[in-house]
């Protein structure tokens, strides 16, 4: 998508380092910002240290008990707003109800949460609701992450399976 941003989004990777480096691998040459949705705080630090000239983003996670990173993040281009969290403290894993409010009340267009395990692409109502899965184990069986591009002309998401 012309002057798109791309985001190359993980979550919950629980110590898998191994699965967080193949996603930077493969994309480490493109032009793009890595966000880490939580569950993985020494894994970002590692990857941090590996990979100093990314742009690699975090929010921490209900298992992220020494994280400095904040519990959730925008990111803006142009008249799109992206709203990303790990989820946990709006109660993913048994509604979208309240995210998706608190994305709406920040005027998000798309919001990304990770807790879940489960990858799930949604719209509702002008909102993108994403969820990548888990890069460590999925509720519904492998590994995945998301690639995101936001331009003028809209929101496209992609789950990819590891």
């Amino acid at each position: 998508m012309l002057g798109a941003i791309k985001l190359i989004i993980m979550s919950d990777s629980h110590g898998d380092f191994r699965s967080t480096n193949q996603i930077i691998q493969r994309h480490i040459n493109e032009k793009c910002i890595f966000l880490h949705l939580g569950d993985g705080a020494r894994d970002v630090e590692d990857l941090r240290m590996l990979y100093p000239n990314i742009d690699l983003r975090s929010v921490s996670g209900n298992c992220d008990f020494y994280s400095m990173d904040p519990t959730e993040a925008e990111l803006c281009h142009g008249d799109k707003k992206v709203f990303f969290t790990h989820g946990h403290t709006y109660g993913v894993k048994y509604s979208d109800r309240e995210l998706k409010n608190a994305a709406r009340a920040r005027g998000a267009s798309l919001v990304i949460h990770g807790h879940t395990h489960i990858p799930k692409e949604d719209y509702d109502d002008g909102l993108y609701i994403l969820c990548p899965g888990s890069v460590s184990r999925n509720q519904t069986g492998g590994s995945s992450y998301a690639v995101v591009e936001v331009g003028k002309a809209g929101i496209l998401t992609n789950i990819i399976m590891l």
